[in-house]
């Protein structure tokens, strides 16, 4: 301020203009910045339990960061959801529902034991033991004594059997042998030692069938033990197999689709999703590992998160797809919000949707930074048709505090994501706009010099083969 008590200058940052140092790369600064961040979602504001989730400042938020305790919103049926999946993928969602939402936790931890002992899973029963959720429940000791000792006995006759055969040379035997082998430890929960029984079933296949059958099996259990390595490599052989079936196919694309998921590598993921018939959403195709739910549901976040604008458009004009998506209708609203500008609800079902999120078995690790990269690409949006911004009008729009969206543009800038400078004292934006006139002048002079290199390389090519040809 001068003497006058007016401000000398507005105050701008053009990290996006320049690599100068800017406000937000000193370490004074990040503190500073995370108390007025702190101090700006003090305000009272329509959305601001949202905004906490999807906060995009580094210094308070991170991809790795673990949300103890979820509360699922007014869409999230715990019956439906669980009964979409059978197996052992049951199991395992719902103890990640015990653990991560306390007012689910009661009837999560009954329902995982009653179908442990109902599914024989006895190795896993007994880690169950072991772990915090679990500490103050009782569990079954004669049960544990007696499926161990079948255990033992079934798998201890198998070996034995496969012994013999093998002593024998009898590859068949030993190849149902291997498969029975496989099963029982699968069916005990031993997953480790079921997926080693079915790959050296492989050694003793005979026909081409047999082969497919079994590493289809070393590729579900893979999923089971989350060892996408293995996943990737099984797919790639039984893509190319000669007894593939259009159904398996399909789900072979949800693994391909969730390995790369799980290696953050969103946009091939959701190609591999999209690469799915829709006529294949049937739950007895993808219920051992994922629901129908969660395939459109992935398509669509993911969509959000990596595909521009046009391909949204072609999603949501596919008609077979469209049929699909209206059976969620929070999911739809999501999509077409995004699509028809409407910020304010689209931030509402995005909370609400990243939020349940935090239940699912593959998304649950992504979510955070998928719901970021989302909010980022509403924000960049917003900003694409203008020169100049108001800041109030956007708040507006987000409904959130000027104050605080002005931290998330800055955070966009300084991210190198937003060619902008924000002017604090007006409350205004001023976005940097390419000259897309000078851009293809430029790009056509480079496209002639090519040409003309090439010329010229070629009629030396030509003389020089000339030259070479003739009698000395």
């Amino acid at each position: 301020m001068n003497v006058d008590g007016h401000p000398l200058s507005s105050e701008i940052y053009l990290t996006g203009f320049s690599h100068n140092h800017s406000p937000l790369d000193s370490p004074a600064c990040s503190s500073d910045l995370s108390s007025l961040l702190e101090h700006t979602l003090a305000f009272s504001f329509p959305h601001e339990e949202i905004y906490k989730n999807l906060l995009l400042v580094p210094s308070l938020c991170d991809e790795n960061d673990v949300f103890p305790s979820v509360k699922p919103s007014k869409n999230f049926d715990f019956n439906v959801y669980i009964q979409s999946y059978i197996g052992y993928t049951q199991i395992e969602r719902l103890l990640l529902i015990g653990e991560t939402c306390p007012s689910l936790r009661d009837p999560t931890r009954r329902f995982t034991l009653q179908l442990l002992q109902q599914s024989e899973n006895v190795f896993l029963y007994k880690k169950l033991m072991d772990r915090p959720l679990f500490s103050d429940m009782e569990f079954d000791g004669n049960w544990i004594l007696e499926k161990e000792k079948e255990a033992c006995l079934i798998i201890g006759n198998l070996e034995n059997e496969n012994s013999i055969y093998k002593s024998k040379m009898d590859k068949k035997k030993v190849y149902e042998i291997q498969c029975k082998l496989g099963q029982a430890h699968y069916k005990y929960g031993n997953f480790t030692d079921a997926l080693q029984a079915f790959s050296n079933a492989r050694e003793s296949c005979s026909t081409p069938q047999e082969l497919f059958e079994v590493n289809l099996e070393c590729a579900f259990i893979s999923i089971q033990l989350q060892n996408f390595d293995y996943v990737s490599n099984s797919i790639g052989y039984l893509a190319q197999s000669q007894c593939l079936e259009p159904n398996i196919a399909s789900k072979l694309k949800s693994w391909a689709a969730l390995a790369m998921l799980y290696y953050k590598n969103y946009r091939l993921a959701v190609v591999k999703f999209l690469e799915i018939p829709t006529s294949h959403y049937n739950a007895q195709i993808f219920s051992d590992v994922l629901s129908v739910q969660d395939l459109i549901t992935y398509i669509c976040v993911l969509s959000l998160a990596e595909s521009d604008r046009r391909e949204i458009s072609d999603l949501l004009g596919n008609a077979n797809f469209r049929s699909q998506l209206e059976s969620l209708p929070h999911i739809h609203a999501l999509l077409t919000s995004f699509y028809n500008l409407q910020y304010n609800s689209f931030i509402q079902l995005l909370d609400q949707i990243s939020n349940d999120l935090r239940f699912d078995l593959y998304m649950h690790r992504h979510i955070h930074t998928l719901s970021k990269k989302i909010y980022s690409k509403a924000l960049l949006q917003y900003l694409s048709p203008y020169e100049c911004a108001d800041l109030r009008t956007m708040g507006q729009s987000f409904g959130v505090d000027p104050a605080y969206l002005e931290k998330q543009i800055a955070w966009l800038i300084n991210d190198g994501a937003l060619m902008a400078r924000i002017d604090s004292c007006n409350k205004l934006i001023y976005t940097h706009k390419s000259n897309e006139r000078m851009k293809t002048y430029s790009t056509t002079l480079k496209t002639g010099d090519g040409f003309r290199r090439n010329t010229v390389s070629t009629l030396v090519r030509i003389s020089l083969t000339h030259y070479n040809s003739c009698p000395k």
